[in-house]
């Protein structure tokens, strides 16, 4: 560890230990129940039966209830659990301690995970963990080396590229632009925990960061599309003061050796195959079908059975839970819409972390003061200059096939100041919001059907300063803006629908709340003309 490394831990551990007692991100204050963000975003004790089914069918979902209880076709095709993290190669991941204490007690170990624990006090319960940690052990594959990283960078990109929309902000971590005098306000929603962080081998958590969804193919932690050096920055950071916890009970109990083998068995009877692949063709077993459980029994007693997943859920969610399994017994599912569709997705992927869409979600301000951009005119481009855009109309703005590019986050970038980054989910986590964003935003707009002849050499004039002057604003064909930097328009036909180009072209702040464009086109008597002939323009700039 070179000596800069070593002055920001110790900067970072003196910060943790006086009045800032959240230095770090893994200094969170814990979570106590299992974290669904959305859930505790947007539902509260004081909610209704029928607000709380809603969040019910959301935890079932995310919990993956349905990977060990079968439900009816049409009930699995909505709540179809996500895949559970690939533990292929978790022997090179973690270490046994650790892998012990998470199958012993995974809220332990873990605070806010959604894995239940499946041992809760049998006097053969220590031998059957230490069987299944010794099978997981030996799951292993070559790590390749990263390059070292410098926690000072990664300190700054953990805070810049969007990490905070879901994780906890550091508390020595203050956000440009907030006073010195002022105390930095902290987040209301609860963090997503990343406490594995101090268990992994340095190269082990660079690999992971560089590439999430190898491990959670789920896509609940998406590829932030760094870099090899980027990860390793950001592992760095988040080892400043690492101590992996040791499994003291382990050693004290002494317990008799255990093999790979039996472990490979106890992982299939316990059911831990049903979420996980480990690179083995292992058995799925069930248990009893979801139309038979009894909604205040098992784990969704207020002390659950000896023998039953404890999943410590709070009285909230228990609550939900319960209303909600009532609700499928009782009721097989309602078509959903296509809007509704996209909101299920959204909700389940946690895009309302940085995205508003029909006035719900966005980052709380604590998590989006990190967001920046250093940008001629920012002041000017308000939130529109440095937040992740508002998700309105997105399947009527966007062109099919950008949209889908942009949903992984490969698209181009439009607004190349941000630091925030689009995230990849996974190109089968987004198959479906993709398509339901389109069909959910057939938007009828009040535009007249744009000319059939269009003229480029007017539409260069308009763009230029003696004209409209769109490149005061505006990047384009590799030339920066000339006063502000706002949204690039090189490629503005490759993504933009063209009805969506008139429509925020006539009449921006109908269509883009807030939106910083001015009117140009309210008194211009052959309007319509006019931007058919920007359009044509820009067809031809070169990519």
């Amino acid at each position: 560890m070179d000596l800069r490394l070593k002055l920001f831990g110790i900067m970072v551990l003196a910060a943790g230990a006086g009045a800032q007692v959240r230095a770090h991100p893994l200094q969170a204050e814990p979570i106590n129940h299992p974290y669904v963000f959305t859930f505790d975003q947007f539902h509260l004790d004081v909610d209704g039966d029928e607000s709380l089914v809603q969040g019910g069918l959301l935890l079932i979902a995310e919990t993956r209830c349905l990977a060990c209880h079968a439900a009816s076709k049409e009930w699995n095709e909505r709540l179809e659990p996500p895949p559970g993290p690939d533990l292929s190669a978790v022997g090179s991941r973690l270490d046994a301690d650790t892998i012990w204490l998470m199958v012993r007690s995974p809220q332990h170990r873990k605070k806010g995970t959604l894995m239940p624990g499946m041992f809760s006090g049998a006097d053969d319960d220590a031998e059957k963990v230490e069987a299944i940690a010794q099978y997981l052990v030996s799951l292993k594959q070559p790590t390749k080396p990263m390059p070292a990283g410098d926690a000072v960078r990664g300190r700054d990109l953990y805070h810049k590229v969007g990490c905070v929309a879901c994780h906890e902000p550091a508390a020595d971590q203050r956000p440009p632009g907030v006073p010195l005098d002022r105390e930095v306000e902290k987040p209301g929603n609860a963090s997503v925990p990343i406490a594995f962080a101090d268990a992994y081998e340095f190269h082990t958590l660079a690999r992971f960061i560089l590439d999430p969804l190898k491990t959670h193919p789920a896509g609940r932690m998406p590829s932030m599309r760094l870099t090899e050096h980027e990860a390793s920055d950001m592992a760095a950071y988040l080892h400043v003061g690492r101590t992996a916890e040791k499994a003291m009970e382990r050693e004290v109990l002494k317990i008799a050796p255990q093999t790979p083998e039996r472990g490979r068995e106890l992982f299939v009877t316990q059911r831990c195959s049903a979420c996980h692949a480990t690179g083995e063709s292992l058995e799925r077993r069930s248990a009893h079908p979801l139309a038979e459980l009894n909604s205040h029994a098992g784990c969704l007693a207020d002390k659950p059975d000896q023998g039953a997943p404890r999943f410590d859920f709070n009285p909230l969610q228990r609550r939900a839970l319960r209303l909600a399994l009532d609700h499928l017994q009782q009721h097989a599912p309602q078509p959903l819409t296509a809007m509704e569709r996209t909101d299920w997705q959204m909700r389940r992927l946690n895009c309302y972390a940085c995205h508003d869409r029909d006035g719900k979600g966005g980052p709380e301000d604590p998590r989006a003061q990190y967001f920046q951009a250093q940008v001629r005119g920012a002041d000017l481009l308000g939130d529109h200059g440095r937040l992740p855009p508002s998700l309105d109309h997105i399947g009527w703005k966007l062109k099919p096939a950008w949209l889908d590019q942009a949903l992984r986050g490969q698209a181009p970038r439009v607004h190349p100041a941000l630091t925030v980054r689009m995230p990849d989910f996974g190109k089968g986590n987004i198959a479906t919001l993709s398509v339901d964003f389109k069909t959910a935003d057939v938007h009828i707009a009040k535009a007249e059907k744009p000319p059939s002849v269009a003229d480029a050499l007017k539409g260069a004039k308009l763009m230029n300063v003696g004209g409209l002057g769109c490149v005061r604003c505006h990047g384009l064909g590799g030339q920066p803006a000339i006063e502000m930097d706002g949204s690039d328009l090189t490629h503005s036909t490759d993504r933009l629908t063209p009805l969506y180009f008139q429509s925020i072209l006539l009449n921006p702040l109908d269509i883009q709340l807030g939106s910083p464009m001015p009117a140009l086109f309210n008194d211009r008597p052959h309007a319509n003309q006019d931007i058919a002939d920007l359009w044509e323009h820009l067809a031809k700039v070169k990519r």
